[in-house]
């Protein structure tokens, strides 16, 4: 989870400096994943030492990603902030992830958390 972070400080710290550009926006990329059966924040395991799935690591980053920019519009918007937060997905890319996480009938497992 630190890699999010990361991002948490960055985007916070611009902040003042966002509030005083024209059409400020905050673009959040997330992913489809995130909507998965199994995405979830592991509270108890956020470095997952426990045990590692690289899938479900892979939502809960994503899963995060968007609490973070969720938070942030209503935070912003709370106080008025010109800001605007937009959360993305980027879509689908050919790249050997897909051969790298397994078949397309285990990706449909993990999202529908069954087989079909």
């Amino acid at each position: 989870m630190s890699f999010n972070l990361g991002h948490f400080v960055l985007t916070l710290g611009l902040l003042n400096v966002l509030e005083k550009s024209i059409e400020p926006r905050v673009v959040v990329l997330s992913s489809l994943v995130a909507k998965m059966s199994k995405a979830d924040i592991y509270w108890n395991d956020l470095q997952f030492e426990k045990s590692y799935d690289k899938m479900v690591s892979y939502s809960q980053s994503k899963s995060a990603n968007m609490m973070f920019g969720l938070e942030l519009n209503k935070k912003l918007g709370a106080k008025g902030s010109k800001i605007k937060v937009v959360l993305a997905h980027p879509g689908y890319t050919a790249t050997n992830l897909q051969t790298t996480y397994g078949t397309s009938r285990d990706n449909y497992e993990f999202l529908h958390g069954s087989k079909s």
